[in-house]
């Protein structure tokens, strides 16, 4: 799907609703180790790093992976990182929160609210 813009088209990742696994729509590039990577700065982006950080970190946290019932979708907003996670229990039990604070801490946050779930928080509405 594509969605226009000025005439040009641009990919569509994601629209909202159902939450996306964590990271995706981030693209990635494996390096070898060393290997000098300042060639990338104009490619990188600071923010959907930061992103995809506090997803991945809250799958981990979950020790979640490809086929795992968990779904992570981090936003920038300023300052701000706000974490919506959805993680579905062994015994079948859906949990959905929200955690925000400063974007330097997303990983931290992914871990705060992973852990969090794990231990029963209740399923908010979407």
């Amino acid at each position: 799907e594509t969605a226009g813009a000025g005439g040009a088209h641009h990919p569509v990742f994601y629209r909202g609703g159902d939450d996306p696994g964590g990271g995706a729509g981030i693209m990635a590039l494996q390096t070898r180790a060393g290997e000098d990577l300042r060639y990338l700065t104009g490619v990188v982006d600071e923010e959907g790093t930061l992103c995809a950080q506090a997803e991945r970190a809250f799958v981990r946290a979950l020790d979640g992976g490809c086929s795992s019932p968990i779904a992570a979708h981090a936003v920038l907003q300023g300052e701000n990182i706000t974490l919506t996670g959805l993680y579905v229990d062994e015994a079948g039990q859906g949990f959905r929160d929200r955690i925000s604070g400063p974007k330097e801490q997303g990983i931290a946050l992914a871990e705060t609210l992973a852990n969090r779930m794990k231990e029963g928080s209740p399923c908010l509405e979407k």
